[in-house]
């Protein structure tokens, strides 16, 4: 169960970076134009 959720926390980790990734894609596409 411990590596289970290991592996379930990083993967939400790796989703909620990429979500921050996007977030701050967004504004620099916004400021740039």
């Amino acid at each position: 169960r411990e590596i289970a959720d290991g592996v379930t926390k990083s993967a939400q980790a790796v989703q909620a970076a990429e979500a921050g990734i996007r977030q701050i894609g967004a504004l620099a596409r916004d400021r740039t134009v």
